[in-house]
């Protein structure tokens, strides 16, 4: 009997995953610029979600990579604020 033979149990089930579309922080931008060229996503602003925790990344040595796929549900899923006028905006006394 080999000893380093596999065997398939029927309770494992094998799920196939499709590949991560993993990219560097200006390709990631730059994808972003091409499926909008007006976009207002920057480097910059995905730099400072990414150092936030907001958006996950790889490590490979020292370069960072960012799953398309997480980038675009952190950015589908971001809460929008609304800004709402406030009455009788009046400086008050500080006594």
């Amino acid at each position: 009997m080999n000893p380093y033979s596999t065997q398939v149990h029927s309770s494992i089930e094998l799920v196939e995953t499709k590949p991560r579309r993993m990219r560097t922080l200006s390709a990631l931008a730059e994808h972003y610029r091409n499926l909008d060229p007006d976009t207002a996503i920057t480097e910059h602003f995905l730099r400072q979600q990414i150092l936030a925790g907001k958006i996950p990344v790889t490590y490979a040595g020292n370069k960072r990579l960012i799953d398309i796929d997480d980038s675009d549900y952190f950015l589908s899923s971001a809460s929008t604020t609304t800004v709402t006028e406030t009455k009788n905006r009046q400086v008050r006394r500080i006594d």
